[in-house]
């Protein structure tokens, strides 16, 4: 899906395409890649007002006063099947969104394709999800995400472990440990939904347990883990991925804790990912708990 961002001093038409669909089904498109976020406002706009993660922007400017360029450019949107979701900032119903969505109609865009955001941008940040600065890492691998040919599944869920003699473990505005502590820290046992893994540190999406709904924790702190893979763990999204095998027990296990490696398949007998270390060349069989992604 394509998730477009306006404002609302152009207008269209009430029945123009687009669907109207809830913040929280927009955020879990995009956090499956099954969406392409597309802002139709024009720059000083987005430099005021952070797009979604992985934003196309097609301002309808552009659309107005088009450019050689501009089908080229609408290529990678058609380079996929994708659903477009289109949002405003404020939610309007009469607004640029309307004229854009009708404009890719008239460019040969099936119109079951449109879909527009309940509520705008106003209604995502509300409820606590993640804007960006365009063009920053958060917003490129969204990007890069939003535009492959298909949906890259669930996103990766993570279980706290830390903070429990705390009251829970720190949250942060932003990724570098000098930003911003929020005020309430993130409960001891809460499930997390991974937005970004930068290092140690994990922008996430709260699931379950009290504490901010969104922000940056720290993964681990020196030897002391306070974040690990959920045990429902989408496993699908680790396929392939580089990884850290953390927490085994057994003595041979022990040997094994720390080292890096690739997760070549996931062995449905044994409920474990296969995972070619790389110090040995051998293959080994891990739970999903036991292994630490590497960004």
């Amino acid at each position: 899906m394509a998730v477009f961002g306006c404002g609302a001093h152009f207008h269209a038409e009430e029945d123009a395409p687009g669907e109207f669909v809830e913040p929280a089904e927009v955020a879990k498109w995009i956090d499956e890649a099954s969406c392409i976020a597309v802002d139709v406002r024009e720059d000083f706009e987005i430099q005021e007002r952070g797009p979604l993660p992985g934003a196309f922007q097609l301002s309808s400017g552009s659309i107005m006063f088009a450019k050689p360029d501009l089908d080229k450019k609408l290529d990678s949107l058609r380079r996929n099947s994708k659903p477009l979701v289109c949002y405003t900032d404020k939610g309007v119903e009469k607004s640029r969104c309307g004229v854009v969505c009708q404009w890719l109609v008239d460019k040969g865009f099936p119109p079951e394709r449109l879909r527009r955001l309940k509520g705008g941008r106003d209604a995502w940040q509300a409820e606590g999800y993640p804007t960006c600065v365009y063009g920053d890492e958060m917003w490129q691998l969204a990007s890069h995400a939003q535009l492959s040919a298909a949906p890259v599944g669930p996103a990766l869920r993570w279980h706290v472990i830390g903070g429990a003699e705390k009251g829970g473990i720190l949250v942060r505005e932003g990724a570098a440990l000098t930003s911003p502590a929020c005020d309430a820290r993130l409960t001891t046992s809460s499930v997390l939904e991974q937005v970004q893994l930068k290092g140690d540190r994990l922008c996430y999406k709260l699931l379950e347990g009290d504490g901010p709904k969104t922000g940056w924790v720290s993964i681990r702190l020196s030897d002391k883990e306070l974040c690990v893979l959920h045990e429902q763990c989408p496993t699908q999204r680790l396929l392939g991925s580089v990884v850290k095998i953390r927490g085994l027990q057994t003595d041979a296990g022990k040997a094994l804790n720390g080292q890096e490696g690739l997760v070549q398949s996931f062995d449905e007998s044994k409920q474990r990912l296969v995972v070619t270390v790389y110090a040995t060349g051998k293959e080994q069989a891990v739970k999903v708990t036991n292994l630490i992604p590497k960004p």
